[in-house]
């Protein structure tokens, strides 16, 4: 995996780049073939690792979906976390600037082995327990799915933030594109970029 990420731009902690994929659950996910890649939109549930645990990402795909049949163990899978994005305007800055465009995404990539029934089922539960978690779902709600879909892991993924957020600019411009964005109604950007300014300056 090669990224072009500007030298002049810091990037977040792993451990930042984890939960930024935490929060966001849902992934573009490649099968680096090199003839005829696969590519599917799936949500994910991000286990972070910790006590001696490594960080894993778990995702169930229909038994149909190309990934089910041709994954293997020496298969290699990129998921791209997309956060949010948008215009920045030079008009914004306390200085003259071109126009760009802020994004915020995490890569990261490694092999995947196939979940045994009882961890694909743990996964789902765990997966509507994050997002709805006053669904109330039962084991028996999830059993009836369980034929049809195939689960899989990826285990110490090698893990590549890609934040550019105006983290480089000084406060005074910082500072016009977050009340640019807000003012613009994008105050779910300006909110990632704070975030991102918080965690850089401790």
């Amino acid at each position: 995996m090669t990224t072009y990420v500007p030298s002049w731009l810091p990037q977040p902690t792993l451990a930042y780049a984890l939960d930024f994929a935490r929060r966001i659950s849902f992934a573009t996910v490649i099968l680096l073939d090199a003839t005829d890649p696969v590519v599917s939109h799936l949500p994910i549930e991000v286990d972070p690792g910790g006590d001696e645990r490594a960080p894993a990402l778990r995702f169930h795909v229909a038994s149909g979906n190309a990934l089910a049949e041709r994954l293997d163990e020496e298969s290699q899978l990129l998921a791209i976390f997309r956060g949010v994005d948008g215009y920045i305007s030079p008009t914004w800055y306390d200085h003259e600037n071109v126009p760009t465009w802020n994004y915020a995404a995490v890569h990261m990539q490694g092999p995947a082995a196939p979940l045994t029934e009882d961890a694909l089922r743990a996964h789902l539960l765990a997966l509507l327990e994050s997002q709805d978690a006053h669904l109330g779902v039962r084991e028996e709600f999830i059993e009836q799915y369980v034929p049809d879909i195939r689960g899989f892991t990826m285990t110490s993924p090698r893990i590549e933030p890609v934040f550019k957020l105006s983290q480089d600019k000084n406060r005074a411009s910082f500072d016009g594109a977050i009340t640019g964005l807000r003012a613009a109604c994008r105050a779910t950007l300006a909110d990632e970029m704070s975030s991102l300014k918080r965690h850089l300056d401790d």
